[in-house]
């Protein structure tokens, strides 16, 4: 599988740095890999958790970190989402999280507990009842 945007990767263990060689080699499996589907991915890696919308999590370094990914069977590719530590990852939708939704995770103060990024316009309510026209 090829790996689209490895930047994203590099500026996290440069922060992170004990998870540079779980990441590395997280990079090295998904080069030499060719998924046709979630079934690969699980024989691959068992702890990963598979979501609609082609999206992966994977669980990094014993579950320290976690990364979720797009992926693109048909044309061979994996596409990082979000890379983040478990208690950065539980802040984040992982069906819709983007890098811009990466980034606004990242600098989260920690006594954030949620995060909402809303698939959706919000609703205006109407307030009151609608008088006659007389």
């Amino acid at each position: 599988m090829g790996l689209i945007a490895m930047s994203p990767l590099e500026q996290f263990w440069e922060e992170h740095s004990p998870a540079e060689q779980a990441l590395l080699s997280w990079v090295s499996a998904i080069r030499t890999a060719e998924w046709a589907g979630p079934a690969d991915i699980k024989a691959q890696f068992a702890t990963a958790s598979v979501l609609k919308s082609r999206r992966v999590v994977f669980n990094i370094k014993g579950n320290d970190y976690r990364l979720v990914a797009a992926t693109a069977y048909r044309f061979g590719c994996v596409y990082v989402k979000f890379i983040g530590t478990h208690r950065e990852c539980d802040l984040i939708d992982a069906d819709i999280v983007g890098m811009k939704g990466w980034k606004s995770a990242r600098s989260v103060p920690t006594t954030t507990t949620v995060l909402h990024w809303p698939k959706s316009p919000p609703v205006r309510q109407r307030t009151g009842t609608r008088q006659p026209r007389g």
